[in-house]
């Protein structure tokens, strides 16, 4: 007597459902970032003195044919210090006199301050200017 078809697909089951078990022989060891684009340093310091250029200025129009009223900072060149720590920065800058030295639009007073916090996939960037005083940008307008 011929064995039946019925016979042969159970005993090919589990065969077939062995096949389709998924094993995961090892973690992937990727870096989760391109090496080759930076060198990270968890456990470091980084700190770093630095010159900083802003370009703040506060502008006013009086009115459709009036002009517009610019006021800048008298603050040219500021200096600075920093630090990093994992995926934390934080500077702080002061525009001092010796590097700002135009008497003619007087003496003013500024800080700078920087706050940084970057994540793989985001980042939070926090900025204070504070200025005390403006000159009228250019000179003799108003």
């Amino acid at each position: 007597m011929k064995p039946s078809k019925s016979f042969k697909i159970p005993g090919l089951l589990p065969i077939l459902l062995l096949g389709c078990v998924v094993i995961k022989a090892q973690e992937n060891s990727k870096p989760q970032y391109d090496s080759t684009y930076y060198q990270r340093f968890p456990e470091s310091i980084t700190a770093r003195i630095y010159l900083s250029q802003k370009y703040t200025s506060l502008e006013l129009k009086k009115g459709n044919d009036a002009p517009r009223l610019r006021y800048r900072p008298n603050t040219n060149l500021n200096l600075g210090i920093g630090a990093t720590y994992r995926n934390l920065s934080l500077n702080v800058a002061y525009g001092f006199g010796f590097l700002n030295n135009d008497e003619e639009k007087g003496k003013n007073k500024k800080l700078d301050l920087q706050a940084r916090l970057y994540g793989r996939k985001w980042a939070i960037d926090v900025y204070g200017q504070f200025y005390k005083q403006y000159y009228l940008f250019p000179k003799g307008r108003g």
